[in-house]
């Protein structure tokens, strides 16, 4: 008789955890006060911090070292996405 084998999903880190997280990779703290917009993907690892709901970025700049990239429209950085996040 075969086995069935269950996947058991991880439970994603909850937004406290991901934010002190990315404070520490980005030497920075968050106005908490302020809206922020928060996306999370487990199959790679990355968190994505929009400061603006409806972002349409223009330029990216990034960092391979750091994991970092930093999306722009025109000069103003409207969100950041962090590989391996939970490392």
């Amino acid at each position: 008789m075969a086995r069935r084998q269950t996947a058991v999903a991880e439970a994603a880190p909850d937004h406290a955890f991901l934010l002190r997280r990315a404070a520490r990779r980005l030497g920075r703290d968050f106005d908490l006060d302020r809206r922020l917009w928060l996306k999370y993907g487990a199959d790679v690892d990355m968190l994505t911090i929009r400061f603006k709901e409806h972002a349409r970025p223009t330029r990216s700049k990034s960092d391979p070292a750091d994991g970092v990239i930093y999306n722009y429209e025109g000069s103003r950085l409207v969100s950041v996405e962090i590989l391996d996040i939970s490392e």
